[in-house]
């Protein structure tokens, strides 16, 4: 009896799981980024309002709107978009979800997502030089310096110590190379040199969560590569030209001369001609 009761029961949710997983897909399904940058939760569904029910966006039991601050939303026909300002190490306590609360205070989750992971942002000297999940690489000149900032929170906290590595083909990484001081925390390199390009990462301990950067050493003389291979180019087009020019000139003196001869050989060959005339005559 109790079997037959809980099979129909089982059914019953196994059809409202495929319903709603049928309806709505979260992206990303691991949801992770640096601090202090933007991420975007997106859950997409097949068709506007489905169930007819009223969905908000939400952060644990918090209802977030376009006026809450540090967050966008945006809605279209077939999905929504919420986007987190600035990740903060706060982000990975709470759960970010679209859906609803329904009678008794029990929560309807269409699109739950997981725990945000945060990586350490890395930034550097300049100002103007952005390094995100795309962009890690940064390059300078030999000689040049180089000042490395990790952190996990917008201000310095000495329970976060950040630990620098080295690596110079993103494989096995170790302690850092010499010259490289750590000071307050910071990756400090006075003059680039060619053992220190490479690959650089920060953790904190207790985390799993690292970030790397690839310092590059320009060439000092790269700019004028250009500048070489169009005089190159030009030295060539200029050597071609001349040697055809000296085979053109070479072939018509050839010729004048070759013409100037028939020309001098033909009064000759008119008087023999004129003589063997006269004997047969």
């Amino acid at each position: 009896m109790a079997s037959s009761i809980l099979i129909p029961l089982l059914l019953l949710g196994l059809a409202v799981i495929c319903n709603v997983q049928g309806y709505y897909r979260i992206k990303p399904k691991k949801p992770e980024g640096h601090f202090n940058e933007s991420l975007a939760l997106i859950c997409s569904f097949k068709k506007s309002n489905p169930h007819g029910k009223s969905f908000s966006w939400f952060r644990g039991e918090t209802i977030i709107t376009d006026k809450t601050s540090g967050y966008s939303i945006a809605t279209k026909s077939d999905k929504t978009i919420l986007t987190i300002k600035n990740l903060h190490l706060n982000d990975e306590n709470e759960a970010y979800w679209f859906g609803t609360y329904e009678e008794n205070d029990i929560a309807y989750r269409p699109c739950d997502f997981p725990t945000i992971k945060i990586f350490p942002k890395i930034t550097t000297e300049r100002f103007d030089e952005k390094l995100t999940a795309e962009q890690i690489t940064i390059r300078r000149d030999n000689g040049a310096s180089v000042h490395l900032t990790c952190r996990l929170t917008s201000h310095i906290d000495s329970s976060l110590i950040p630990k620098w590595e080295f690596s110079p083909e993103n494989d096995e990484f170790h302690d850092l190379p010499s010259a490289i001081l750590v000071q307050d925390n910071d990756l400090i390199i006075k003059s680039v040199e060619k053992q220190h390009r490479g690959y650089y990462r920060c953790s904190f301990e207790n985390r799993n969560e690292k970030s790397k950067v690839l310092l590059r050493m320009k060439n000092r003389y790269a700019a004028w590569w250009p500048f070489v291979g169009i005089v190159i180019v030009v030295v060539i087009c200029v050597t071609v030209v001349l040697a055809i020019e000296k085979r053109r000139k070479v072939a018509q003196k050839a010729a004048a001369s070759a013409a100037a001869k028939d020309k001098t050989s033909e009064p000759l060959i008119l008087q023999t001609s004129r003589i063997a005339t006269d004997v047969v005559a």
